[in-house]
């Protein structure tokens, strides 16, 4: 064959140059007989010789939709049929296009009377009338490939799931049918006698009963703005990141958002000044500690995947009604999100926390928000939650249980919030006092100012790429300043968060972080224990007593005074207490005298 030539068949209209092959591929073939339907003259579907049941073995061919401008290496096979580009500069496979469906270059699709017919035609057909299971594997195949390079079916939890916004919805069984109705050409009868059919429900729940899903892309992460991944990239490009199995939907509103790779000293005091003054001046905070504290929660948004662990409560409270605190939870989520963080009803019962905190994982919720809770906050879920990469728990009342990656932020807001237990190490303080008893009725921040932004959830979502940019050129500065960690180690189980948030902080100037947590320490349940032994021994000194006797004494150091304590109430707390320190005193139990458990205060020995 000549170097360029002229082809004209009833299937081919084209010219066809022979290209060089990159170093190390085989030599191009010329083009077949009947290979597409270049000039409209024949059906596509009758024009195709390549066997497409084979095409796994060639979808690697190539790699990404711009690459259409680019030769390929592929395999020396006599059945894969090449076809010649007008351009005469390109070979591409039947089965490179059958492996990018729905990403045909304008040029291809204008061959055609539109891009979907040339999907249409190109899809593996498959038989509906086969046996269920063994027409699973070849749906799956159908779907891996009609998934392509710019995915919208994922796995999450051993689940097959699709994206909803910013948050990951599990297919039904009409979805994955409807799916499956666009991966492949189904048909039912042979020759003459076939035509169309739907895939058969069957086959959806075999798919969806399998639990993994070979070449269909984990996710763990769907965010609308763009955020740090641990290689030091920034996500700009819409779409899959595998590494990080991250996926990113930007919002209308960051289109053109441009993150610099390199940020001056102007580029960080202009954001640190932004997101300080404006977005958060208006807050009156406790102390340094708690601004410092409010900004950590939006950094860890965008440093999430620096962060190589779990990340705290993020817990906003306040002495009284209209202070604040929804709003600047709020504050926190709509730079992350673009929206309000939707407000999570915190249940009484924990059977009840349970089930919100599976659907809150399942969802891949980016950012998890408990507004106005009252009452003791403690909950084992939770905390699990907090602490574990991987939270698993069992549905109730099934034999499912779900291993569900934990990536979100964390914020509850609460009044006086009156947190026991081991919740207490697991929380960022972060408290706003107008020092007001009407805060909601202030026409400032304080008396004889004016609101900087009187509509400032309004102004919020208006600034949001400002907001997001200035967040992610503070991470770009302690990027670029190598990852200093933070000079302090206050927190066990989250070294990581206090390592990399802090190092952001720190690396700015902003100094504080964290430093308020001697007020939880202050308020936990080992300071109240110690309040308790402390009176308990100066009233009896090392004398026994028994819970009964407690209360028959009127003992005002039990837990909460008097209020709903009897003996068996108050015999519970003391004996979940048992050999528990605290102030230099120990809570023991002694031999058994009689039915009831009597217990003893001693002093702690001191270390040999």
């Amino acid at each position: 064959m000549n170097d360029s030539e002229q082809f004209s068949n009833d299937a081919y209209v084209g010219t066809y140059e022979r290209p060089t092959p990159p170093p190390g591929c085989p030599s191009f073939g010329p083009p077949v007989r009947g290979a597409l339907d270049w000039d409209d003259n024949v059906n596509p579907a009758e024009d195709l010789k390549y066997d497409l049941a084979d095409h796994d073995k060639f979808a690697p061919c190539l790699g990404v939709p711009n690459r259409y401008d680019e030769p390929f290496c592929a395999s020396e096979d006599p059945d894969l049929d090449f076809e010649a580009r007008g351009h005469g500069t390109v070979v591409v496979s039947t089965a490179c296009l059958h492996s990018l469906p729905r990403s045909y270059p304008a040029d291809v699709a204008n061959e055609f009377d539109s891009a979907a017919d040339v999907a249409i035609h190109l899809r593996q057909p498959l038989d509906a009338r086969r046996p269920d299971f063994d027409l699973a594997t070849d749906a799956l195949a159908a779907l891996v490939s009609f998934n392509g390079n710019d995915p919208v079916l994922f796995q999450h939890d051993r689940k097959l799931v699709r994206l909803d916004g910013d948050h990951l919805v599990e297919l039904t069984p009409i979805q994955l049918r409807h799916l499956l109705a666009q991966a492949a050409r189904w048909y039912v009868g042979e020759g003459s006698d076939r035509r169309a059919s739907d895939p058969p429900p069957k086959v959806a729940q075999v798919l969806l009963s399998l639990g993994d899903y070979p070449g269909i892309p984990k996710v763990d992460r769907v965010v609308t703005a763009p955020v740090l991944l641990a290689d030091g990239s920034i996500t700009t490009r819409p779409g899959y990141y595998a590494g990080a199995r991250v996926y990113y939907a930007p919002a209308p509103e960051l289109d053109g958002l441009e993150i610099p790779n390199d940020v001056a000293e102007d580029d960080v005091r202009a954001a640190l000044q932004l997101l300080r003054e404006e977005l958060l001046g208006d807050f009156i905070f406790a102390s340094d500690a708690d601004e410092a504290n409010a900004l950590a929660a939006l950094l860890a948004f965008f440093a999430r995947e620096e962060i190589d662990g779990p990340t705290p409560l993020h817990l906003i409270d306040a002495p009284t009604r209209g202070s604040g605190k929804g709003l600047l939870a709020d504050c926190i989520a709509i730079p992350a999100m673009g929206r309000e963080a939707p407000s999570r009803r915190w249940s009484n019962s924990e059977e009840e926390r349970r089930k919100t905190l599976l659907g809150i994982l399942r969802e891949g919720a980016p950012v998890v928000k408990w507004d106005n809770v009252t009452g003791r906050i403690d909950s084992p879920a939770l905390n699990m939650a907090l602490t574990e990469p991987i939270y698993s728990d069992r549905i109730l009342r099934t034999h499912d249980t779900p291993e569900l990656p934990v990536r979100c932020v964390w914020l509850m807001t609460a009044n006086n919030a009156d947190v026991v237990g081991d919740l207490t190490r697991r929380i960022v303080p972060i408290r706003i006092d107008p020092k007001s008893d009407r805060p909601h009725r202030r026409t400032g921040p304080k008396p004889g100012t004016q609101w900087r932004h009187p509509l400032l959830r309004s102004w919020v979502c208006e600034h949001r790429a400002d907001l997001v940019r200035a967040a992610l050129v503070l991470v770009r500065n302690w990027e670029q300043r190598g990852k200093p960690l933070a000079s302090t180690r206050r927190m066990g189980s989250y070294e990581s968060y206090e390592a990399t948030v802090g190092g952001i902080l720190e690396s700015v100037g902003m100094r504080g972080f964290l430093d308020n947590l001697e007020r939880v320490d202050a308020e936990d349940e080992v300071s109240q224990l110690g309040a308790i032994l402390g009176s308990w021994h100066e009233a009896y000194g090392d004398e026994p007593k028994t819970a009964r006797e407690l209360i028959e004494d009127g003992a005002v150091f039990s837990p909460d005074g008097d209020a709903g304590w009897n003996a068996r109430s108050l015999g519970v707390w003391i004996g979940r207490h048992r050999d528990n320190e605290a102030g230099g005193l120990r809570l023991v139990k002694e031999p058994r005298r009689s039915a009831a458990d009597a217990w003893r205060v001693v002093p702690t020995l001191p270390p040999s």
